[in-house]
């Protein structure tokens, strides 16, 4: 088990929450940890099960190490009972409670550390989080982090896949890079702000199919084409100014007027500016995209 507590026991076993963080962990994600465990080596395979059980809940599980592997068992009926124990856990992952699948993922981190491929394992992690939208990234420690609010999740997903759209290839990788910067370890939140902020600059180009348009001549395009109210869209000028003024825009002075609050509600304001836009030139999320 690992030293420090688990994800369940950081979070007090709170529920995932609609938007950004699913009700659910994605087959894919949860195939993907089985295959991990699938491709230990065999010798290993005991070790791995005490660690997972001793950390978290498997109540519904009756396999044990001791009736599996009896010491006075020849090769053929060990290795059968590792068979066993690899089949008996994916198949728990498969099905377990989403704070479980957070515990597991954390406990095969820390097992493989002293062995061949955390890397492999952590990357390979991240990239299916991503891909699903998760709010949750495993870091270079091996704990499973939050790395947005509740607040801004459902804005910043939606914002992510409206994104896909082929005719907003630029903002979108904007956006992507904005969210990173401030996931990163350590975030870079002047980045965070910036290309956030950028990133609704092109999707504004974008819809008026002008590259070369300012923000705030741009802003002003799409009030009068959309009749947008003129608060909304001042707010979003207020925003983009901050950008600037806070040394994520123009040349920094002295030190960062961007913390991780600041930053967090620039990332939602762009993510639902994005939105509104987008929405309003009807560009709309596509299911599966």
């Amino acid at each position: 088990m690992a030293e420090r507590p688990l994800f369940s026991e950081r979070n007090e076993l709170r529920k995932p929450s609609d938007g950004l963080v699913r009700e659910d962990i994605p087959p894919k994600i949860r195939i993907y940890v089985c295959s991990t465990i699938q491709e230990l080596k065999w010798e290993m395979k005991n070790d791995l099960w005490e660690k997972i059980s001793s950390g978290i809940d498997l109540e519904n599980i009756e396999l044990t190490i001791d009736n599996l592997t009896p010491f006075d068992a020849d090769d053929y009926d060990i290795l059968q009972a590792q068979h066993e124990i690899t089949d008996h856990l994916t198949t728990y992952i498969k099905d377990c409670p989403f704070t479980d699948f957070l515990d597991i993922c954390e406990i095969i981190h820390d097992y493989l550390h002293s062995g061949f491929n955390t890397l492999e394992f952590k990357d390979g992690l991240n990239r299916r989080f991503e891909r699903y939208y998760s709010v949750y990234q495993m870091n270079d420690d091996g704990e499973i982090v939050e790395y947005g609010s509740r607040a801004s999740e459902q804005a910043i997903s939606e914002a992510l896949v409206l994104l896909t759209a082929p005719a907003l290839n630029g903002p979108d990788r904007q956006f992507r890079y904005a969210v990173l910067a401030f996931q990163r370890n350590p975030p870079n939140y002047e980045v965070a702000v910036a290309n956030a902020a950028s990133a609704v600059e092109g999707v504004a180009r974008c819809v008026l199919g002008d590259d070369s348009v300012m923000l705030g001549t741009a802003l002003s395009r799409i009030q009068q084409e959309k009749d947008l109210p003129g608060a909304l869209v001042q707010s979003m000028k207020v925003v983009w100014g901050h950008a600037s003024d806070a040394g994520g825009r123009h040349g920094q002075v002295g030190d960062s007027q961007v913390d991780r609050p600041i930053a967090e509600f620039c990332l939602h304001h762009a993510a639902a500016s994005i939105v509104l836009i987008a929405r309003r030139y009807g560009i709309e999320v596509v299911e599966g995209g």
